[in-house]
């Protein structure tokens, strides 16, 4: 459906006309709000934000960037694989590189499957993004990482062709949400 909104304020059409007329801000601020205001925006000011919701949110944005950096409708690859290469790719979640697996299996897999981390693995709110001694994360850190990393992203989608790798792979991406949408 044209009408479909894939974030408050763009609709599938809206996406395909900037799609088709190469309008890359448009794009990327879509990119933005879709990403910001699904995953980080509902923890901002929210007295009644837990480190494991935050977690589980983050780890979602984690993999849904993932896709975005590679075009990608799904993962694609094994859940460990894709966190390793997304912290790896990472300019603010360096900490976690070597443990991408780890974090996938004890982390994303525990919260979302069962509400818990697995392995000693601790999620808290307060002190560093990643005490690697301990294998504790702090949430809020978590998420404002990735708030970095996502905001990076878009502003070099800014500056990047349309033509680019990265441009495909988005376009490839929002095009797999749209067809979804479709269906």
């Amino acid at each position: 459906m044209d009408t479909t909104k894939i974030s408050s304020t763009f609709t599938v059409r809206q996406y395909r006309e900037h799609r088709d007329n190469g309008n890359r801000e448009a794009i990327a601020d879509l990119i933005f709000e879709r990403l910001y205001e699904r995953y980080l925006e509902p923890f901002k000011n929210n007295p009644a934000k837990h480190g494991f919701s935050m977690m589980a949110s983050g780890c979602l944005m984690t993999e849904a960037f993932y896709c975005y950096k590679k075009g990608r409708k799904k993962t694609g690859v094994a859940g460990g694989v894709a966190f390793e290469e997304f912290f790896t790719e990472s300019t603010y979640l360096k900490p976690f590189l070597g443990y991408g697996n780890e974090f996938y299996k004890n982390i994303r897999c525990g919260i979302l499957h069962q509400g818990e981390t697995y392995d000693g693995w601790k999620v808290v709110r307060k002190g560093s993004l990643f005490q690697k001694s301990t294998k504790t994360i702090n949430a809020t850190k978590y998420l404002e990482a990735l708030e970095s990393e996502l905001k990076g992203f878009v502003s070099e989608l800014k500056e990047e062709p349309i033509s680019s790798r990265a441009w495909k792979a988005i376009i490839k991406k929002l095009d797999h949400i749209c067809d979804n949408c479709d269906a």
